[in-house]
């Protein structure tokens, strides 16, 4: 009977660990994926502005379809 108790116990005791763990490499993940998006917004923000300031003396012209040089 003591048996058993103590490996009930131990097992309710593996159990939270194993939970605990989950949890715990759940929030890494998201911490981990988190960082991955921020680091492509950066990128693309600092795309944009490139680019805006490359192409700022251009004018979309409707009528070709395309970019063109301001006059």
């Amino acid at each position: 009977m003591d048996g058993e108790i103590v490996s009930t116990a131990l097992m309710l005791c593996l159990d939270e660990v194993v939970i605990n763990h989950d949890k715990e490499v759940a929030e890494a993940q998201h911490k981990g994926f988190q960082l991955l998006i921020d680091e492509a917004w950066k990128v693309a923000m600092r795309s944009q502005h490139y680019l805006t300031e490359l192409f700022k003396h251009y004018k979309f012209d409707e009528a070709r379809g395309y970019l063109s040089v301001d006059e």
